[in-house]
């Protein structure tokens, strides 16, 4: 069967349903789900499906046994693929830079991967000439530019909001959303 350049298109869409249901590595899907998903998000045709999942195969993002889609460990390339997208995600250009600390807390902090697997992206970026890396500095290079906007977005997390009432009195004082009861005032009833 011929490749068509839409193929990978078609097998990272099958990967996004993968990352939008948070499933993690060497955990799986069954067949039906992410083809239903695949068809109900507009991915392409049904008869895209079948290349997607083969082109996928073949690259090792993922395997199919039975009737369940298996989603491969990410290899050193996706790492450095998801540190782009957080540079993306800060709105990071061409010859600009983040702390090494600030990138790897990002990576850490929304699961892209572990310590090693941050290191390993650090790498792999630096080796295709993505990123250059000094004086504790991350710097996206223009051919790291043009490579990031192949990459998903990123969305940090963003923080709980604390009600004003707790933050100022803290958590212990306040324990109730609902107003203070007085009991001294009668109840007014309807008549």
């Amino acid at each position: 069967m011929a490749t068509l350049p839409a193929d990978e298109d078609y097998a990272r869409a099958v990967l996004s349903i993968f990352q939008g249901r948070g499933v993690r590595p060497r955990r799986s899907l069954c067949v039906g789900e992410v083809k239903a998903a695949f068809l109900r998000h507009n991915m392409g045709r049904a008869a895209d499906f079948d290349p997607a999942i083969e082109y996928a195969a073949r690259r090792g993002w993922l395997s199919v046994a039975f009737d369940s889609i298996r989603l491969a460990s990410p290899g050193d390339e996706d790492y450095a693929r998801a540190v782009l997208s957080i540079f993306q995600g800060r709105g990071i250009r061409a010859r600009q830079s983040m702390r090494v600390g600030e990138v790897k807390a990002a990576f850490l902090r929304q699961n892209m991967g572990r310590v090693a697997d941050f290191d390993a992206a650090i790498e792999y970026a630096g080796s295709q000439g993505w990123v250059s890396v000094a004086f504790d500095s991350i710097r996206l290079t223009s051919r790291g530019d043009d490579e990031m906007h192949t990459v998903p977005r990123f969305r940090p997390a963003r923080p709980r909001r604390v009600p004003p009432l707790i933050k100022a009195l803290g958590r212990g004082v306040v324990r109730s959303r609902g107003l203070p009861v007085d009991h001294a005032k009668p109840l007014k009833t309807q008549g």
